[in-house]
């Protein structure tokens, strides 16, 4: 004869069970914000591979965000766009910002990193989250520059007239929802306020972003922790070109 289950029996199962699930599915929530992380880290590090073969074709430069004329002329994700499997018209390029209409590659997600998840600001746009370090006053970061020859020859930086590649940041995270695809959508970085808008304070953790640097290397790290002997408006450290501050 069966052995049939009583209410209690089935109550305690339950309840076992619901003792798990509450255990479980944070780590589970987790392990998903650790995966969503690494893809964000690992898009940073294609951005940077393609920016490496696009310097291979120009001298070594490292690519500009400021233009003499017209802040932002052309972004770095348009320069970077046949590099990386986005081919690209001039007349795009040039244009204020990138609509979805323009492109439909997939390769426009690597520009956003997984736990970005603010609304674009700009109708039919196309979010971006990563930007470049102009650094607090423009002529200090390693990213600026223009298309005019003149101003490329005087300002432009090479990667190797970085002393402390290791140490100065080239790229991080700019989660505002003004930032998008294209020349007029934010892809300068000039202190660590410029890189957070409400809820996205909080990308990777309390106030952690993913940074690359110019030698490559790439690092999940508090805001705090990069500023040297400034402070978040007017940061040192990792911002600047010049060693020891």
């Amino acid at each position: 004869m069966n052995k049939k289950f009583s209410l209690i029996e089935l109550l305690v199962v339950i309840a076992i069970i619901g003792i798990l699930a509450s255990l479980i599915l944070p780590s589970l929530a987790q392990a998903r914000k650790t995966a969503r992380s690494s893809i964000c880290l690992n898009n940073q590090k294609q951005i940077y591979t393609a920016e490496l073969m696009w310097a291979g074709d120009n001298e070594g430069l490292i690519i500009y965000c400021y233009n003499g004329e017209d802040w932002n002329a052309r972004s770095y994700d348009d320069m970077l766009g046949e590099y990386m499997g986005r081919e690209l018209s001039g007349t795009i390029k040039r244009k204020n910002g990138m609509e979805v209409g323009d492109s439909t590659s997939k390769v426009n997600d690597v520009f956003q990193c997984p736990e970005d998840t603010l609304e674009n600001h700009w109708d039919n746009f196309i979010r971006r989250t990563y930007s470049r370090n102009s650094g607090p006053n423009f002529w200090d970061g390693v990213s600026f520059g223009s298309e005019d020859e003149v101003w490329l020859e005087s300002i432009q930086l090479k990667f190797s007239e970085i002393d402390d590649a290791s140490r100065v940041m080239l790229t991080s995270e700019k989660a505002i929802n003004f930032n998008s695809l294209g020349r007029k959508g934010q892809s300068r970085l000039f202190r660590p306020t410029d890189q957070y808008e409400g809820e996205q304070f909080d990308l990777h953790g309390s106030y952690k972003y993913n940074y690359t640097f110019v030698d490559g290397s790439t690092k999940t790290m508090s805001i705090f922790a990069g500023i040297g002997d400034g402070d978040i408006n007017n940061p040192l450290g990792i911002w600047t070109r010049v060693s020891g501050d």
